[in-house]
């Protein structure tokens, strides 16, 4: 089931469970299944099987294909504008992870902006945010309006350090599970300014790879295998399963929450020591501060907390809707 949301006199969008379609159109929005054509934001937004044609940066698809994965993908760069048909498009850097991407398109003598994910703090692995004015906005409200409240992200990333050090030099060994595709590549630049000698999943030495061949500088890193023991410490993804079964007992194990991938619940052998919030995107209060900079006369918000967003933007344009499919309801 879908549902549609419009405007007089405005583009018509769709949002179903597999992304957002911009109506009239080929083109969709971090769609992973439609025969048409859909804009992939970020490589975490493609973590199962592509069926769509994709569009995407160059970096989201080497990602990837690090994995096995080979979309049909028309490969874009930053700031390069293109067009299909009657859609002119533009992808902008959104600050979220190497490859993560914004899309900027006029039709219809309408200006869209779709930026699903957005992080103003520069964390030196990736593009800065970049965003434009717009007549349209399109958003998401993955997590609660102010999910991280009274949390500094600078500080939080001082206190990992900190926590760090202080379990190595009691002779620990601490895992930090964290979501790989930004996150894991940021922590593992930070921690080894710091002298921590990091190893590093192989799932997450993938990616790390992938940021050194666009010129991102990641620090330096080892990848684990059962026999290496020359580390400090050990970055792995978060499971999908949100189980953690299989950590030794004697190794602490840390939990770097974000605000767009799972979480890390306590598992069925020990609980998480410590946790950090760290997020790769922005949330609503940052957000709020963003928009005005965009200009936009319409702002559609999908996801969960859609509602609880409508209400605490409001004020920043003449028409501030939710976007979700009728049988998902906002969950406020």
């Amino acid at each position: 089931m879908e549902t549609s949301q419009t405007h007089e006199n405005s583009i018509k969008l769709t949002s179903t469970e597999d992304g957002i379609h911009l109506d009239g159109s080929i083109l969709w929005l971090d769609s992973k299944h439609t025969g048409d054509i859909s804009f992939l934001s970020n490589p975490q937004s493609a973590t199962s099987k592509l069926d769509s044609r994709v569009i995407a940066t160059e970096e989201t698809i080497r990602i990837l294909e690090s994995f096995r994965k080979k979309p049909k993908a028309l490969i874009c760069q930053y700031n390069r504008p293109f067009a299909i048909g009657p859609l002119n498009m533009e992808l902008l850097p959104s600050g979220v992870g190497l490859g993560g991407a914004s899309l900027w398109v006029e039709t219809n003598n309408k200006k869209i902006l779709y930026a699903p994910q957005l992080q103003p703090q520069n964390s030196e692995t990736c593009h800065h945010m970049q965003v434009r004015k717009a007549d349209i906005l399109i958003l998401s409200a993955k997590t609660p309006y102010n999910a991280d409240a009274n949390i500094s992200r600078k500080r939080e990333k001082e206190r990992l350090i900190e926590t760090i050090k202080k379990m190595v030099s009691a002779n620990e060994r601490p895992q930090i599970f964290c979501e790989p595709y930004a996150t894991g590549p940021e922590i593992t630049k930070i921690l080894s300014e710091e002298g921590i000698n990091v190893a590093v999943h192989p799932n997450l030495f993938r990616i790390l790879k992938v940021y050194e061949a666009y010129g991102s500088h990641v620090g330096s890193y080892i990848q684990h295998s059962i026999h290496r023991g020359d580390y400090d410490t050990l970055l792995k993804p978060i499971p999908q399963n949100k189980q953690l079964r299989r950590v030794f007992p004697k190794n602490p194990v840390i939990s770097i929450e974000d605000n767009q991938g799972p979480r890390l619940d306590d598992g069925l052998f020990r609980k998480i020591d410590e946790r950090f919030y760290i997020p790769s995107s922005c949330d609503g209060r940052e957000l709020k501060t963003i928009v005005p900079k965009i200009k936009p006369r319409e702002i559609y918000i999908f996801g969960p907390y859609a509602k609880d967003y409508v209400r605490q933007l409001r004020s920043l344009a003449p028409v501030v809707k939710a976007l979700f499919p009728r049988h998902l309801p906002s969950l406020f």
